[in-house]
């Protein structure tokens, strides 16, 4: 993501992955103040269905819904992308020729029924990832020469807005 988004606008690249986090950690104080006022479960389906009605929450119900299946797919099938330049032989070896037609599906499937996840493991590989994240974070801030900071002219209106969407999407996992 910060390749294609350096593609698109240059050195505005950080400005904007800084201001949809912004905008992101707004959007989800406002989550975290309206659901301090329920002691029930249903998130945005429950909060548009005691603002605007039954029709309008149920609608919120879907789309989320629809939305939370749809980035799945997206994200897994970039997985599998990276996946097979990475390791082109990641076909196992005990799966049967007739999966050859749909290599996606196998390996997706593969690997979960292979390593079902709990809540436990989860929670531990999520701190694993995050320490070397926040230590490269870190590291980085020391190499920064602020006289190599040119922001250049503007990018176009449609390369900007493609930015901010691809930059949000990285951040809807909130």
């Amino acid at each position: 993501m910060p390749a294609r988004l350096q593609a698109l606008v240059g050195n505005y690249s950080i400005a904007v992955i800084a201001v949809c986090g912004l905008l992101t950690a707004l959007i989800a104080l406002c989550f975290a103040e309206i659901g301090s006022r329920f002691d029930r479960s249903g998130g945005p389906q429950l909060y548009a269905s005691l603002a605007f009605g039954p029709g309008v929450g149920f609608a919120v119900g879907w789309l989320l819904w629809i939305s939370r299946i749809g980035t799945c797919a997206a994200v897994s099938n970039l997985l599998i992308d990276y996946g097979k330049i990475l390791v082109p032989q990641a076909r196992p070896a005990c799966c049967p020729r007739r999966h050859d037609q749909h290599p996606r599906i196998r390996l997706y499937v593969d690997q979960h029924t292979r390593y079902p996840a709990n809540r436990g493991s989860q929670r531990c590989i999520h701190h694993i990832k995050l320490i070397p994240l926040v230590a490269f974070a870190i590291i980085g801030l020391f190499f920064i020469e602020p006289q190599h900071i040119q922001l250049g002219s503007l990018p176009p209106v449609t390369n900007l807005s493609t930015a901010i969407l691809l930059a949000g999407f990285a951040y809807m996992g909130l």
